[in-house]
Parts: structure tokens; C-alpha cells; sequence
């Protein structure tokens, strides 16, 4: 799948869209995961929800990286 697919993907459902290829890549294929996932649920979360979880998920795997990076 090519950037620019990607990036209609990722905006579509929400996602950020401005990482490199790679990161779109690993971010759309989370979504999914998580979203399919949610559909096997009793009650399952919103679009919205499983984007806010996500982009927690992202800042709390940044702050991982700079910590470890910086000791």
C-alpha cells in the first residue's frame, strides 16, 4: 500500500497522518487490530474511543523511548 492510500486510510478513521510510511503503516494496522477486536466485544468502543486509546498508547511508547534513551 502506497503513502498516499495510507494516509486517506489513516485520516479517514481518525489516525495521524503525519508520520513517515512505516508509521503509518504499524498505526493503521494497530487500529485494525484493536477495532476488530472491539467487534467480538459484548460492548464495544466507539471509533473515537479506540483513537484516543491509540494515540495513548503512542505518547506512552514516546516517553518510554526518551526515558530509556536518556539514562
Amino acid at each position: 500500500m502506497n503513502k498516499k492510500k495510507l494516509v486517506e486510510l489513516c485520516s479517514r478513521e481518525g489516525l495521524d497522518v503525519t508520520d513517515n510510511e512505516t508509521q503509518l503503516k504499524q498505526q493503521h494496522s494497530d487500529f485494525i487490530i484493536l477495532y476488530n477486536s472491539e467487534c467480538d466485544s459484548d460492548f464495544p468502543r466507539s471509533v473515537k474511543e479506540l483513537v484516543k486509546e491509540l494515540r495513548n498508547r503512542e505518547k506512552q511508547s514516546r516517553y518510554v523511548c526518551v526515558f530509556v534513551s536518556s539514562s
